[in-house]
């Protein structure tokens, strides 16, 4: 996943950089990286979902387990489908924070290479321009 996002940036990256007189750490820190950063956010979100669900690490994340409300629940309601469907909401709206906090900063990421809108745009809350004739622009 890294590697392959190193190896993604252009071959002109690399040499521009060299052709800067940049050293290997300043090359890679201030030229390559940031370009590949952007491109492994997307793989980082996926790999933190799956490891969200599929782990036990999720435990020291709310200190106490879903799981272990969710059993709670079943037992204090004696309704499985229940308890069941509200543990999956959970993990859901957990799920779906972290997805939106990594796609935030996709976006930042790449704006700050100069590839795409900024987060105040794509959040639509930069004022709309107004033209002369007073409609928007």
């Amino acid at each position: 996943m890294v590697r392959g996002s190193i190896n993604s940036v252009p071959v002109g990256q690399w040499e521009a950089s060299t052709a800067l007189n940049l050293g290997p750490i300043h090359r890679v820190r201030r030229v390559i990286f940031p370009q590949a950063w952007a491109l492994m956010i997307p793989m980082l979100t996926n790999l933190l979902i799956q490891l969200l669900k599929g782990s036990a690490l999720a435990t020291f994340i709310f200190l106490q387990d879903v799981n272990f409300f969710t059993e709670q629940l079943r037992r204090s309601t004696n309704d499985v489908f229940f308890s069941y469907t509200v543990g999956l909401l959970v993990y859901f709206a957990i799920a779906y924070v972290l997805t939106l906090g990594m796609n935030a900063l996709e976006v930042r990421a790449k704006n700050r290479l100069g590839a795409g809108p900024s987060l105040r745009e794509v959040l639509n809350l930069a004022p709309v321009p107004v033209s002369a004739k007073g409609g928007a622009a």
